[in-house]
């Protein structure tokens, strides 16, 4: 079971907040049989790129029950966490919500508890299992190794 949040901020109040402070995301690198699990993003930042999957954490809400939580919203899959690898930081171009622009992202390795048959959500377009990682990204994991 995953534990939710306690709290949820209005739309209004979110974006007033997000424009003051960086927000703290997850991202997820999901291994599968020596690939990794990559999705076409639809929203800003990286609208139309290759990512890992991942996203926003809520309030109360311990690191690795968002990467779980983010993993199966995104992916439809479980997954068993394997490493943190650290943390890094970025700051965007564009964001889906104005003036949020700096993000803290928690980096986590995780692998599918079983056979990972995908159900993306509204957020990405497609999916792939690829060899590599997407250049930037691989940029910011070496940082953190």
């Amino acid at each position: 079971v995953i534990p939710r949040p306690s709290m949820y901020l209005s739309k209004k109040d979110y974006k007033k907040i997000a424009s003051q402070f960086p927000i703290l995301c997850v991202d997820g690198i999901i291994a599968w049989k020596g690939k990794f699990l990559l999705v076409k993003r639809k929203n800003e930042p990286m609208a139309h790129e290759w990512w890992v999957p991942g996203g926003r954490v809520l309030k109360d809400e311990l690191l690795e029950v968002a990467f779980r939580r983010k993993m199966k919203e995104e992916t439809g899959l479980d997954v068993r966490v394997v490493a943190r690898l650290g943390c890094y930081e970025e700051i965007y171009e564009k964001s889906d919500i104005p003036g949020s622009k700096h993000t803290v992202s928690v980096v986590f390795v995780g692998i599918p508890i079983e056979e990972p048959i995908i159900k993306l959500d509204e957020q990405s377009s497609e999916y792939q299992w690829a060899h590599y990682l997407p250049k930037k990204f691989q940029k910011q994991v070496y940082k953190l190794i």
